[in-house]
């Protein structure tokens, strides 16, 4: 008979079966030998058959190495000689109809199939294992497969929908149908620049690091196996040779290599030779695969179409990489890729698996610092190449500053000779009101002022200024001061626009009056320029209240418009969006909103975040279309349970459910992936799950504080320091007064070690007006951590007030000072004093219960008896927070102290190894930073000096809070004092 492929074949239909089980046994195998010995012992004496297997055999061999299209292509035609029979196995799978084969592989084939029952239509792509290669290892590998896909939900990722056992006994899963192109494919036909090329392969890198994070190893990496949408989204497919990390489902990982079931094209060098495929194995794969995207040429190239391992081994083990500016012969495409890319893709194509990227976050890192023109960390950071950097990334700024650079030069020279010879006028000029840069595109719309009309016109009269801020922050051109930054100029009358200006960073400010009369409104605004208090726009408007939405719409276009920034097409069409036609819904939503936002200056917490709850809820009772009032109502929630103002487990689902409502009215809408972000940061998801959310909401968001506070959080938390700069001093030029913005920068600076940017914060706070006791006495505690000068900290401390207690930080700190004075009596004071449910050992909020600070009391004092009872005290207050939250590091970490103290030495080492494993640097670099200070202390605590040292030793390599002051007045490290290794680690650390 002959088939769809053109063979002449000669044997019957039941020899058909026999050679399909036959050549699948014989494709297992590594060697072109040992698979035609297969073939020879199998087939016997029958010749006929033997010969028909050699042929395909051949065939097969030919397209195993073969460039992703062609393989793929010609596997199709493989599969359909191989099955004989152009029927689909069975008409039904579970609800599911099926319409073709799309694919075969070694386990089974690939259905386009579509939805039978009538509950809706929906297209899904079904893999069903194979008949008569149902073998106890098969099956195993299929299950297992089913397993790595239920554990990966990430939107680059193919999804597993379901999963089942067909009517005749065969094991399926039902996955997400991706219709597209490969890669490669979709980007070489669209002529895609490099820049977009990078942008669209960070996706992918997005889903493997996810899948890394899930503890997976996709091990076969290449262009086939990611398809890419028409809307320009890449899926990852085909997980049939991943595995586990650490679980039972790591044994297969080498018999996976004998069975050559990886591609040659993106292989690394571990998994050519047999060894156990890591999460570096992968990053070598989009090493290889990068290379190819932005040459279009394979990494690696083979004399044989089907490369023998003799000479897998030569190629990809032991020659040198081309660097892919070689490698393309494209002129333009050369010059972009030669030096930073060149040096990026090769450190993911190292030979040995510890010079690759450490991770897929520092792989994706480097790439997103080339594409911002920052150094990438591939190559050696010399002088002359960060200053190229610096002035590739600056140039413009560079030449319009390059003409005034003369006279700056001769200002610098007579300046310095003063500021050298006079220390104090030195500090002094240290910040000037100069160095408070103004935006000349900034705008800041300050309170509207109320013309009367009672409680009703105010409510209007905050509404409307705060929807013109809302709409005009959505015009990428400007720079939009926050609302709670513009606020504190409420009461101010007259205002001195010029040092209005000065402190926010912008050159104009809007200003209006509104007036409710009846069911009309009257509007005045006026566009004013601070530099010289003169009016740039103006307009009376006087409408209808159901016509406040447009009117408010209409004033921030107006405003734009006479800024002369042009509004990119989706950015008009989302400012002409109400954000709700009810004006009852929107009078509770900003009372809600207010609830929300002021929260933490509220007398009771709980009170006020459970209010604006209830103000949300009828709100969106009016308005179920109401998008910002459900995103609010979830974040009110999420605070409740983050805060452990309500720990249940229905608080943390009513937060999802409304945030799932938002999306569900608007999948697009920035503020709802914003509040989706907000959720998983604050009641748990990932950080990987923050990212894409934050992701998703960026382009609509560039003038949101809370969007790049939160980024910028995020960054730290992943180790990326440079990028958390960034997003938190976006977010101070965003929200100037907004002390808690401040703070999270300055902190930045503080874990580095750069106390001097850590106060410079706070001094630019001060030449703002701020007088906020909290930001004076972070400053003076950034100062003794740089410089241990415990009496000048002392006397910040008595001038703050002394129920001042942010979060929880400042009655450590002040127990610290008085501890280091051998105040014991004003430590147990201090603590005595404190109103601050942080504190407690019941419901405490803080990672260390009231009783804790007692033992550390009387332990420094030398009361051990009492110390003692104390850390039992708080051991079991500790347990009783583990059985909330179990097996939580930053709780195992402070435990651990506990049981030191008390003496139960392997307890508490165990406990600390458990924190810090749990949460290595790579995941979580501050809290796992923290943590390790902990295990240091575990240490100290428990004679083991050599172990103390060594973990000391690491973390004065890594940003943290262990500085030179309190290693040198805290008396926790009293065990390692005037050992000489101690000496020198407080030493070494910066002053």
């Amino acid at each position: 008979m002959r088939t769809d492929a053109g063979l002449e074949l000669s044997i019957n239909r039941a020899q058909w079966q026999r050679l399909k089980a036959i050549l699948d046994r014989a494709l297992q195998e590594e060697t072109v030998a040992a698979r035609h010995a297969i073939l020879q012992s199998a087939c016997g004496d029958d010749e006929a058959l033997l010969r028909e297997a050699e042929s395909l055999l051949g065939q097969a061999e030919q397209l195993i190495n073969a460039e992703a299209d062609v393989f793929e292509e010609g596997a199709a035609v493989t599969a359909t000689v191989l099955r004989g029979e152009s029927g689909l196995p069975q008409g039904r799978v579970g609800a599911y109809r099926l319409l073709e084969e799309t694919g075969r592989g070694g386990m089974g084939a690939v259905y386009l199939a579509e939805r039978a029952d009538g509950c809706f239509d929906k297209r899904v792509a079904i893999k069903i294992i194979k008949r008569g290669t149902d073998t106890d290892e098969v099956l195993r590998r299929f299950n297992a497969e089913r397993h790595i896909l239920a554990r990966l939900d990430h939107p680059n990722i193919a999804r597993l929908l379901d999963a089942g056992t067909t009517e005749d006994g065969l094991p399926f899963f039902v996955m997400e149908y991706v219709a597209g192109e490969t890669l490669v494919r979709f980007a070489d036909s669209r002529r895609m620049a490099v820049r977009d090329r990078l942008c669209l392969f960070l996706k992918v890198c997005s889903a493997v690091e996810f899948a890394h994070h899930a503890r997976v190893v996709h091990r076969d990496l290449k262009a086939g196996n990611i398809l890419v949408t028409e809307e320009g989204e890449p899926k990852l497919l085909d997980f049939g040779i991943a595995k586990l990390l650490a679980t039972e489902l790591a044994e297969e990982d080498v018999t996976a290599a004998r069975q050559q079931l990886l591609s040659p094209a993106c292989a690394s060098p571990e998994q050519v030779r047999g060894e156990r495929a890591t999460p570096e194995s992968d990053i070598y794969a989009l090493g290889a695969l990068l290379y190819e995207l932005l040459t279009g040429r394979a990494a690696h190239s083979f004399s044989d179409r089907v490369p023998g391992p003799a000479e897998l081994t030569r190629v990809i083990c032991e020659t040198d990489r081309i660097p892919p500016s070689v490698a393309t012969a494209e002129r333009q495409t050369r010059d972009m890729v030669r030096g930073d890319l060149d040096a990026i893709v090769l450190q993911a194509m190292a030979r040995d698996p510890g010079a690759r990227y450490p991770s897929m976050a520092a792989f994706s890192d480097d790439i997103r610092r080339f594409l911002d023109g920052r150094p990438v960390r591939a190559r050696r950071a010399t002088r002359a190449y960060r200053v190229g950097r610096f002035m590739a990334r600056n140039r413009h700024s560079l030449l319009r500053t390059a003409a005034a650079a003369a006279g700056a030069i001769l200002l610098a020279v007579l300046a310095g000779s003063l500021i050298i010879s006079q220390p104090r006028l030195r500090d002094a000029l240290r910040i000037s009101p100069a160095s408070l840069q103004i935006a000349d595109n900034g705008v800041a719309v300050l309170p509207f002022k109320d013309l009367g009309g009672g409680a009703e016109s105010a409510v209007l009269n905050s509404g409307v200024q705060d929807q013109i801020l809302t709409d005009l922050a959505k015009a990428s051109g400007l720079k939009v001061i926050s609302r709670a930054s513009v606020d504190r100029y409420k009461a101010e009358a007259p205002r001195n626009l010029g040092q209005i200006g000065e402190q926010l960073g912008v050159r104009f400010v809007l200003e209006g009056r509104v007036q409710r009369i009846g069911q009309r409104a009257r509007v005045s605004v006026m566009l004013l320029d601070t530099r010289n208090d003169s009016q740039v726009w103006s307009q009376d408007y006087e409408r209808d209240l159901i016509d406040v939405f447009a009117l408010q719409s209409e004033i921030a276009q107006a405003v734009a418009a006479a800024l002369q920034v042009k509004l990119l097409p989706e950015e008009k069409q989302t400012i002409e969006q109400p954000p709700t036609r009810d004006l009852a819904a929107y009078e509770l939503f900003l009372r809600g909103k207010e609830q929300v936002n002021g929260y933490l200056d509220a007398p009771d917490q709980e009170e006020s975040l459970r209010h604006a709850v209830r103000l949300l809820e009828e709100a969106t009772a009016r308005d179920p279309q109401f998008i910002l009032a459900y995103c609010f109502m979830a974040r009110a929630h999420g605070l409740l349970y983050a805060l452990r103002l309500d720990k249940t487990e229905a608080r943390k689902l009513l937060s999802r459910a409304a945030v799932d409502a938002a999306l569900r009215l608007q999948p697009n809408s920035p503020d709802a992936h914003l509040t989706l972000a907000d959720h998983y940061y604050r009641c748990g998801g990932g950080y990987h799950r923050v990212e894409e959310e934050l992701a998703l909401a960026r382009p609509g968001l560039t003038n949101s504080s809370p969007f790049h506070s939160l980024d910028g959080s995020i960054h730290r938390r992943l180790g990326r320091w440079a990028e958390s700069d960034r997003s938190f001093t976006r977010a101070v030029e965003l929200d100037p007064n907004n002390t808690t913005a401040i703070n999270l920068l300055a902190d930045n600076y503080v874990l580095q070690r750069q106390y001097e940017k850590a106060i410079q914060v706070y001094e630019r706070a001060h030449l703002r007006g701020l007088g906020s006791p909290i930001l004076k006495l972070r400053a003076a505690a950034a100062a003794f951590a740089q410089t241990a000068d415990v009496d000048r900290f002392s006397a910040a401390l008595k001038e703050a007030p002394a129920d001042m207690d942010i979060g929880g930080g400042e009655t450590p700190q002040r127990i610290l000072v008085a501890l280091a004075q051998r105040d014991y009596a004003a430590a147990r004071r201090i603590l005595a004093a404190s109103r601050r449910s942080a504190f407690q050992d019941v419901d405490f909020t803080f990672y260390y219960p009231r009783s804790w600070f007692e033992g550390a009391i009387a332990r420094a004092e030398g009361r051990m008896e009492e110390a003692r009872a104390a850390f039992a005290t708080a051991r079991v207050a500790l347990d009783e927070k583990l059985k909330l939250k179990p097996n939580d590091p930053r709780t195992l970490a402070v435990l651990a102290q506990v049981d030191a103290a008390l003496g139960d030495k392997e307890v508490a080492l165990e406990e600390a190894r458990r924190a810090s494993t749990a949460t290595p640097l790579t995941r979580d670099a501050y809290d796992a930073a923290l943590i390790l200070q902990g295990l240091a202390q575990v240490y100290a605590w428990t004679g083991e000096k050599d172990l103390a040292f060594a973990t000391l030793t690491d973390l004065i390599r890594v940003p943290g809070y262990l500085s030179y002051g309190y290693l040198r007045v805290d008396p926790s490290w009293d065990p390692l004092r005037g050992d000489p290794r101690f000496e020198a680690i407080v030493a070494s650390l910066p002053r």
